[in-house]
This record gives structure tokens, sequence and C-alpha cells, in this order.
């Protein structure tokens, strides 16, 4: 099967994790499974729709994890845009529908895409919320991070909460991470202001003790 291929991505702003864009494949851009933009959806509603999507016969659905260490070094523009082209890549579909990382003109990700002969490619702001198979993509995306982010913190025994820099339960995360310099760091995105300002105070106040 060729089809649609819907691709979003999760976790493009958090200090902590993983960004993971999903790519879901079906006949057509209305698949009829009601999935809508996952933003609009609680935890719960997300956990169900996912495996609605997941027993679809007519769905095929995939992800690409970016980790932290990958879009320090790489930015999370170029990061997102190279799961993205892996996703396409991958499934060769007759159209692929991506909700438009960043503030790129829609010709220049298209361009950086890179679509086999064959695919084309429409790269839209919002796609999650106009086309039903980019909604199911946000949802995969949105409920993999997040599960991702639980068995993080399950397998180090930090509270890390939804990884953003606005969550105090994340920064509070970060600073005793960096106090401890603590094997949870390596999931921290050094690359982010948040990272460098609480390093900063830290490193400050280790040597305001030794004044």
């Amino acid at each position: 099967m060729r089809g649609v291929l819907g691709i979003d991505e999760a976790g493009r702003g958090p200090v902590f994790g993983p960004m993971v864009v999903a790519g879901v494949l079906g006949p057509d851009e209305r698949p009829g499974i009601g999935a809508r933009d996952s933003k609009r959806m609680t935890p719960s509603a997300r956990r169900r729709k996912l495996l609605e999507i997941l027993r679809d016969e007519r769905l095929t659905v995939d992800v690409e994890i970016v980790w932290p260490w990958e879009i320090d070094e790489e930015g999370v523009n170029e990061a997102e845009l190279r799961a993205m082209s892996a996703l396409i890549r991958r499934h060769r579909p007759d159209l692929a529908l991506v909700d438009k990382p960043g503030n790129y003109d829609p010709d220049r990700v298209r361009r950086a895409l890179r679509p086999p002969r064959g695919v084309t490619v429409i790269a839209e702001d919002r796609a999650d919320e106009r086309y039903e198979i980019v909604s199911a993509a946000s949802i995969v995306a949105k409920t993999y991070r997040d599960w991702i982010v639980r068995l993080l913190e399950l397998e180090f025994g930090v509270e890390v909460g939804s990884g953003y820099p606005s969550d105090p339960r994340t920064v509070r995360a970060l600073r005793r991470e960096l106090r401890r310099k603590g094997p949870l760091l390596e999931y921290f995105r050094r690359s982010w202001s948040t990272y460098d300002r609480l390093a900063s105070e830290l490193g400050q106040s280790t040597l305001d003790e030794f004044v």
C-alpha cells in the first residue's frame, strides 16, 4: 500500500526528553477514525485513540525518535526534517501531508525532505487540524513521547514532569541532576537556554561557597 502518509511531531520545545516524529500511512487523508489534534485531547483519550489506530488494519504506524544529543548537535529544525525525510523514504507514499516545522517556507520544507520520485509532499501550518491522517500522527507522536518520559522517570527514579521549561518539576529535576551530575543529565537538551541558565547559576553558587 502506498496511499497517504500523515506526519507530525511531539517534543520540539521541551528541555527534557526526545522529540518523536510519527507517521501514519492510510488509504487517504480522511480514513474515518475519529482522530483530531492531539493537543485538544486528554492523555487518556489519546491513549484510547492510539489503540484504535494501532488496531486498524488499513493503517501503518511508524516513529522516528530524535534524542536530546542529536538535537543539540543538529538543531531542532534540521533534526526534525531528517526524521520526517526518513519516514517518507521508508514508506514512499503517493502523498505525504506534513505538519510544517518551525517558520520554514513550505517550498523549503519540501526541498529539504528530498522526497523520492513519485512522492508529492504538502507541508502546511496546522496540518494536524486540517487532515485526519495528520491528526492520527500527532496522537501517536504525543503518546509515544509521554511514554518515553514516564519510562525515563521510572528508570532513574526522578520526577521530571512534562519536560517543558515552564514546568517547575522539570526545572527542579534539572537543577538536582546538575548538582549531583546524575546520569539523567544525558536526556536534557544542553543547547536549551534553560539548561545554560541553571548550569551557570549552579556554577556561580558553587564558586560563592569558596569566596
